[in-house]
């Protein structure tokens, strides 16, 4: 299975149409290589993507979405009847291949689109897609926001060793509320106690918690730059933009009864220095849409959608 020179004219075009709406956005210069269980799908005069994956639920990552998804690709001219006609045939070939019961929950389309395609957004919303999370970036990071006073009586301290079983069960607290507007999904293995040490092992010197008295009632984590600007050996996490020299804010979160203080906005400002500091010029996050405590935050915070992340159930067949 290939792709068809008319095919690659289409996908040559879109890019252009991209690159010229967010000069951030990281445009590949070749096609995808198609596997053998892809479907390519045209129609409305454009042409769609469905790549399935299935996940090992024992794997921690795995809560951060269900466990069977068909990811949707699409390159279009931005005509919005033709892409309404594109993503519908789409749904239908995501439904025939997973051949559903009424009760799955654990299967949905993906869509990662641009957030300035303003045609693929308004298709998919008439499609039934739903968006869950944001990507933000923040192309600046020479200008910080000034830093917010901590409350009496709270400190920030670089993420250790030693605060790690503190922080479990702020991980743990965060994986629920996300759940609750079904951005996480549970597990059998909880993915918290890897997710730390990750977060030590990446981002050490730029990961800090807030204590309340000797408590720990908040965690930012940031994952480092990586050394080399060849796109084909950025970090995953740097893979979605065109800027150099780009960090990734992980997880954050702050204990309820602390919230509305400025303890987040304080945390945020420390990680975002120390990444200033060792060569960071802009950074990556990625929020739910869902949760009124996140998207309001980043973009205070000076982050702007890069893309957005889309699911849709898939109708029983």
């Amino acid at each position: 299975m290939e792709f068809s020179p008319a095919d690659l004219d289409l996908i040559s075009a879109h890019r252009d149409r991209l690159r010229a709406l967010d000069p951030a956005l990281a445009i590949g210069a070749e096609p995808p290589t198609l596997e053998l269980t892809d479907h390519v799908i045209r129609a409305g005069g454009g042409l769609a993507l469905l790549r399935h994956r299935s996940a090992d639920p024992a794997d921690p990552h795995s809560a951060w979405g269900p466990l069977r998804t068909s990811q949707l690709t699409c390159w279009h001219d931005g005509n919005l009847s033709g892409l309404v006609d594109l993503v519908t045939d789409a749904v239908a070939a995501a439904a025939a291949h997973w051949r559903l019961d009424a009760s799955d929950r654990e299967t949905c389309l993906a869509a990662f689109s641009p957030a300035r395609d303003t045609a693929v957004t308004a298709a998919l919303l008439e499609t039934g897609f739903a968006p869950i999370s944001q990507t933000g970036v923040l192309t600046d990071l020479a200008r910080l926001a000034p830093a917010h006073e901590l409350p009496a009586g709270h400190t920030i301290a670089p993420l250790s060793e030693a605060t790690d079983e503190q922080v479990l069960p702020l991980i743990e607290a965060l994986g629920d509320e996300e759940a609750d507007y079904l951005v996480t999904y549970p597990r059998p293995v909880s993915p918290a106690r890897s997710l730390v040490a990750e977060a030590r092992s990446s981002g050490a010197r730029t990961s800090f918690v807030t204590r309340s008295g000797k408590r720990v009632v908040g965690i930012v984590t940031t994952n480092e730059p990586g050394t080399s600007d060849d796109p084909a050996d950025k970090p995953w996490f740097a893979r979605s933009t065109s800027l150099a020299r780009v960090g990734y804010l992980g997880l954050a979160y702050v204990v309820p009864d602390f919230r509305g203080r400025g303890v987040m906005s304080s945390l945020v400002t420390a990680a975002h220095a120390a990444q200033r500091e060792i060569g960071t010029r802009a950074m990556i996050a990625d929020y739910s849409v869902t949760n009124p405590y996140s998207c309001s935050l980043w973009h205070k915070t000076g982050y702007r959608p890069l893309h957005h992340t889309w699911r849709r159930r898939v109708p029983v067949s």
